[in-house]
């Protein structure tokens, strides 16, 4: 059984912590996506303080206003810090003369679960397997500390998908199973 589509470079970024901040750079990219981050906060909280002594508001209005543009303009600056680092990831890719997007494919084998990516192929026996979840669009194997990325959209409806994550579930141990609620709930769904 398997499943095959192309997948972008860095697009499963959000959903990767560590592993994301390793592709796109680690640690420098990181370290200027905080540091870029810290300097639009303050620039909001210098905002909403200029706003303040303009209007003369109330502390009680400020001090909401300040919580609320802090956290405004550190998720912008984030959001704005991971698009530039998914630019250099994928330069850099195309810099080796790698192709973006990637062809990939996942197969259930009887002794491994075997995901390719372009030329590479990982294979993970069914004991390393100890954990399937969702992460957004994403369903997440965890073999042993290596996470691999299967997209949804790679199915072509819920019917392929639920035989595949059924067939997966079938192969990993009892204890991967038990670490597994997401992909157990869409095989059998409660009565």
């Amino acid at each position: 059984m398997n499943v095959e589509g192309t997948i972008k470079i860095g697009e499963a970024s959000r959903w990767a912590g560590k592993a994301a901040a390793r592709l796109n750079g680690y640690p420098w990219t990181v370290i200027i996506a905080n540091l870029v981050s810290a300097v639009v906060a303050l620039v909001g909280i210098f905002l909403i303080g200029i706003l303040q002594a303009l209007f003369h508001w109330p502390v009680w209005v400020w001090l909401p206003l300040g919580a609320v543009g802090l956290y405004a303009s550190w998720r912008i600056a984030m959001m704005a810090c991971r698009a530039w680092a998914l630019q250099f990831a994928r330069r850099a890719f195309r810099a080796r003369g790698l192709v973006d997007p990637v062809p990939t494919a996942y197969r259930l084998e009887g002794d491994a679960f075997v995901s390719r990516s372009g030329l590479v192929e990982t294979r993970a026996p069914w004991r390393a397997v100890s954990d399937l979840f969702l992460a957004g669009p994403y369903w997440v194997v965890l073999a042993q500390a290596n996470p691999i990325y299967l997209p949804r959209r790679f199915f072509a409806d819920t019917d392929a998908e639920r035989g595949f994550i059924a067939a997966m579930l079938d192969r990993m141990s009892p204890e991967a199973v038990l670490r597994s609620p997401e992909a157990v709930a869409l095989v059998k769904p409660p009565a």
